[in-house]
C-alpha cells in the first residue's frame, strides 16, 4: 500500500467493539478469546492462527511478525 509520496503507509489493527488499538500478539490473542477464539495448534513457522473449534470453518492468520500483519479483523 503505497500513498501518493509513495512512502508506505502506515497499517493499523483496531478492535473495533471498544477501538482500541491492537499492538502486539498478546493483545490479540486476549480480544480473540473474549470473542471465544483459540489458538490453533502450531502448523506452520510463518503463522499463528485462531479458530473457534473443531467443527468451525473459519480460520485466522497472521505473520508472527505482527508488524508485518495486514488483516482486517471483524469479530
Amino acid at each position: 500500500m503505497e500513498n501518493l509520496g509513495g512512502r508506505r503507509l502506515q497499517q493499523l489493527l483496531v478492535y473495533l467493539q471498544t477501538e482500541e488499538l491492537i499492538t502486539s500478539h498478546q493483545m490479540l490473542e486476549d480480544r480473540l478469546r473474549d470473542e471465544v477464539w483459540v489458538h490453533y495448534p502450531e502448523m506452520s513457522t510463518q503463522l499463528i492462527q485462531y479458530h473457534r473449534g473443531r467443527d468451525d470453518k473459519y480460520l485466522i492468520s497472521f505473520t508472527r511478525d505482527f508488524s508485518t500483519s495486514n488483516s482486517y479483523l471483524n469479530c
